[in-house]
């Protein structure tokens, strides 16, 4: 077992990185398994994203490696130290909610100082600390201000910097941007990156949104029905997915359906034909799944492919093209570079598709 010690000492100002490992996790509720067997190891100084849609098990992991729920099986092992039994206090772990839990009848400076004072801190060390933790999201000139008179932004930095006054060896983030506008979004998102680089904290980052993950982390670990599916760099996620499901939630690919030849190195569809006899896939003949990443299609028509399909929509983004290009009953997801000038929606386009942005699974979809 893990004693106190070594995380109360973080509290006094002990700056060490933690690593962790989870040892098959798992978290019931009633009939419902939240978290299923996870094993992951993140080391020292890494930034960790833990990715999935909604009712995933990716924040009933992060309460457990928190303290603030329990698993009915496996073990958190941080620094070699067993710390499942221990309550949240005493694991050096500091943690920033989706809403903040600020206190709003609390100056920004007591929001932040509030840890030290729940742990009978002396007045002057807490004045130092709060000061030096509100310098570091660049806040010390609004410490007397009320949190209910600070923007979204700001108020996700008095956030911050509470979580990072007692100098925790781990910082989790619970989904912090979610009620931010997209440009600040990406604002904080920086500041974040900017200050976990700074500190080099380990830190554990669960989010729905795969840009932001990708924006964010060293790693990503994908969850979906309690389990993670896959982990990896966010290029292995996107490039080389596992499965299906991690083309289409992380690429935002479109899954095709039909039949593999092996011996042929063709995948048939019914309504196109892809061939790939420079492809490396081991997959058996038969029954097959191809993942279409929205930058496979190629609009110049001089490749292998020569497909022709109907164009649905269009969506100009400014850098960038998005739009939708019907083939029978396949509706595949693009994107190209924004100088491309594409007829109207209802048009008929040629257009090719780059083998080495499709994946082939050996499955069909489920």
């Amino acid at each position: 077992m893990r004693s106190g010690g070594k995380a109360n000492r973080n509290l006094s100002g002990n700056n060490d990185m933690a690593s962790l490992v989870l040892r098959d996790v798992s978290r019931k509720f009633r009939s419902t398994t939240a978290v299923r067997s996870v094993s992951l190891e993140i080391p020292s100084g890494e930034f960790f994203a833990i990715l999935g849609p909604s009712g995933s098990g990716k924040t009933t992991l992060l309460r457990i490696i928190a303290g603030f729920e329990r698993p009915d099986a496996g073990t958190i092992v941080m620094d070699g130290e067993n710390i499942t039994p221990l309550p949240p206090q005493r694991r050096g772990i500091g943690m920033v909610f989706q809403n903040y839990a600020l206190f709003p009848h609390l100056s920004v400076f007591e929001n932040v100082a509030f840890p030290l004072r729940a742990r009978r801190v002396a007045n002057a060390e807490i004045r130092e600390r709060v000061g030096s933790a509100l310098d570091g999201v660049q806040l010390r000139r609004k410490e007397s201000a009320a949190v209910t008179a600070l923007s979204g932004g700001e108020q996700q930095r008095v956030a911050i910097a509470r979580a990072l006054i007692i100098r925790p060896v781990l910082l989790l983030f619970d989904e912090p941007l979610s009620s931010l506008d997209i440009s600040l979004r990406v604002q904080m998102r920086e500041e974040i990156r900017s200050l976990q680089q700074r500190l080099r904290i380990t830190s554990i980052y669960v989010t729905h949104d795969q840009g932001e993950a990708m924006a964010l982390a060293d790693r990503i670990g994908v969850m979906r029905d309690g389990q993670i599916e896959q982990q990896g760099t966010p290029q292995v996620l996107y490039e080389k997915p596992a499965t299906p499901f991690i083309a289409s939630f992380v690429g935002g690919a479109t899954l095709v359906p039909g039949t593999y030849d092996s011996v042929g190195k063709i995948f048939r569809n019914g309504t196109f034909v892809l061939h790939d006899e420079s492809s490396q896939t081991t997959c058996p003949s038969g029954p097959a799944t191809l993942a279409v990443r929205p930058d496979a299609v190629r609009i110049s028509g001089m490749g292998q492919s020569q497909l022709e399909g109907a164009l649905v929509s269009i969506e100009y983004r400014g850098y960038i093209v998005a739009f939708r290009v019907r083939i029978g009953d396949i509706e595949l997801s693009c994107v190209a570079s924004g100088s491309h000038h594409l007829p109207e929606p209802g048009s008929r386009i040629s257009f090719d598709l780059d083998p080495g942005a499709c994946t082939l699974f050996g499955m069909e979809v489920r």
